[in-house]
């Protein structure tokens, strides 16, 4: 997957790039450099969390999905064994009636 950021985005980004390249406080460096690392570590296991979580989500939606159709289908061979029933008590009383 390709990241596309706003031109906005992009701007407000090499911005901070180029104002963190500029800084000569070298401790002032150090804290940015823990903060982001830090920051990525979070964002990697939300996105892995939220991935996971989105599978689980497909997985529950597709089994419901199956015992759905299950379900038609058998209200459906139900029906058509009624409908069969009815058909044979309808030839049946035909037969007597002969």
């Amino acid at each position: 997957m390709i990241v596309d950021l706003p031109l906005e985005e992009q701007l407000a980004l090499e911005k901070h790039v180029r104002a963190a390249r500029d800084c000569g406080d070298v401790d002032e460096i150090k804290e940015l450099c823990g903060e982001l690392l830090k920051q990525s570590v979070m964002q990697k296991n939300l996105l892995r969390q939220a991935v996971g979580r989105i599978a689980e989500l497909e997985q529950q939606k597709d089994l419901a999905k199956a015992a759905h159709m299950k379900i038609v289908a058998e209200k459906q061979q139900e029906e058509e064994r009624a409908k069969r029933n009815i058909f044979n008590v309808i030839l049946n009383l035909f037969h007597r009636g002969k």
